[in-house]
């Protein structure tokens, strides 16, 4: 459990976020009005009646998503529609349509990623071709900003101190189950194998500390690997243990982490 007594002050400020280029449109009926649909919107209503018809939702219930959907208020629609499901005893197509609700959710910060999209329908031509393609000189070499009183920090896991703190910020603020019983617990030992292998860059440990004490409030790991596809070899990088201390979970610090490991790791030539 997390020691309340030890607890810092939260950030202040939210980590700089690029604004959505989401549009807000609004779609009806093309057959009794030619107004042009978004075609990310068009999408995604599409694959929206397709879950519908399998869950076999009526009309009534059908409208009320499809205008959740187009008002990006789509969890609150599929909340009222799963309780009348409820209320006829259809509570298996209850779960899952909440379960596939986050799928019809906004996602601004991932819509601006280099990735497809839930809906995306990946050509073959394309296959086998980066998504991104970029040069040295189009990287910064400045790092992404941080709420004042925040920094970002390389972390030495040959140090035990600095092991230590990662440990208990894995420990504590992890991987768990909804009803927090169950964690990851990686030791340090586990920690070194997987986050020092060999020619590992020492800044794709990447901490950010905050506070009087300037205790560990966040972290992300890069490491090289050279993976094969196609039979080719490419030389690449695996992000893993992305992790925000639960007392800043709302402050939007994730997204400016994965930024700005992508940012470090693109300085080595790797996309």
């Amino acid at each position: 459990m997390v020691d309340k007594t030890m607890k810092e002050d939260p950030l202040t400020n939210e980590a700089d976020e690029e604004q959505s280029n989401a549009k807000s449109v609004v779609v009806h009926d093309q057959t009794k009005q030619n107004v042009p649909i978004d075609p990310e919107l068009g999408d995604m209503i599409e694959l929206l009646e397709f879950k519908m018809k399998e869950l076999k939702l009526e009309a009534p219930q059908q409208e009320i998503l499809k205008e959740g959907l187009k008002n990006e208020r789509f969890s609150k629609s599929a909340q009222l529609v799963a309780n009348q499901l409820r209320q006829k005893n259809k509570h298996t197509a209850a779960e899952k349509l909440m379960d596939m609700s986050p799928l019809f959710d906004p996602h601004d910060f991932w819509h601006n990623q280099p990735v497809p999209k839930v809906n995306e329908k990946v050509e073959k031509s394309l296959m086998d071709k980066p998504i991104e393609v970029k040069t040295l000189e189009q990287v910064s070499i400045t790092p992404y900003s941080l709420p004042a009183g925040y920094s970002w920090c390389n972390l030495d896991l040959n140090d035990e101190a600095q092991a230590e703190e990662l440990y208990n910020l894995l420990t504590q603020n992890y991987v768990e189950d909804d009803d927090a019983m169950f964690r990851f617990d990686y030791s340090v030992p586990f920690l070194r194998w997987a986050l020092l292998p060999p020619g590992q860059p020492s800044e794709w440990l990447v901490g950010v500390r905050g506070g009087k004490k300037q205790r560990l409030f966040g972290f992300i790991s890069g490491i090289p690997v050279h993976m094969g596809l196609n039979k080719k070899v490419l030389k690449m990088a695996e992000i893993n243990f992305l992790c925000v201390h639960k007392d800043l979970r709302a402050k939007r610090l994730a997204p400016v982490l994965i930024k700005e490991i992508t940012r470090r790791i693109n300085l080595h030539n790797i996309w």
